[in-house]
């Protein structure tokens, strides 16, 4: 009799903590999600008109653009991965995410809304693809500490 009551009393308990649970889990997996769209929109914006910007600049716009949206990834990450431990001590953990996600959203959005003042030329597109690229990386290296923790 006594085995049983334990038995139910872990189930009632088990039930409680899942319950309890569910929704902070929810809360992470539509944090992740709406953070993984943000890091990812402004780039793939930019790269879904490459028709349109190869109409107009011609064909070396593509790997140009390309470039400037992918080579921001390797630099960022190696410095991530050499600074990120320094800064996690100096100012914590969630105050470094905080600090690099916000800066990074801010000049991705701002750069995305300037964008339409660059669609005649290409060098300040590119240079404006480029922070776009070096934002999205980042955010990239951010999100993926923040998810192992």
């Amino acid at each position: 009799l006594h085995f049983s009551y334990n038995i139910k009393s872990e189930t009632t308990t088990q039930r409680r903590t899942a319950t309890t649970m569910a929704p902070s889990i929810t809360r992470e997996i539509v944090f992740f999600f709406l953070a993984g769209v943000g890091s990812t929109v402004a780039w793939t914006a930019v790269l879904s008109n490459l028709v349109y910007y190869t109409s107009i600049f011609g064909t070396i716009s593509f790997p140009v653009l390309n470039v400037a949206v992918y080579f921001p990834l390797l630099p960022t990450s190696l410095a991530q991965a050499f600074w990120d431990t320094h800064y996690d001590a100096m100012f914590g953990s969630l105050g470094a995410f905080s600090f690099r996600g916000s800066i990074a959203f801010f000049f991705m959005c701002i750069t995305t809304l300037l964008i339409p003042l660059a669609r005649h030329s290409l060098p300040l597109l590119t240079t404006m693809t480029f922070i776009i690229g070096t934002a999205s990386a980042i955010l990239y290296g951010t999100l993926n500490q923040l998810a192992s923790l």
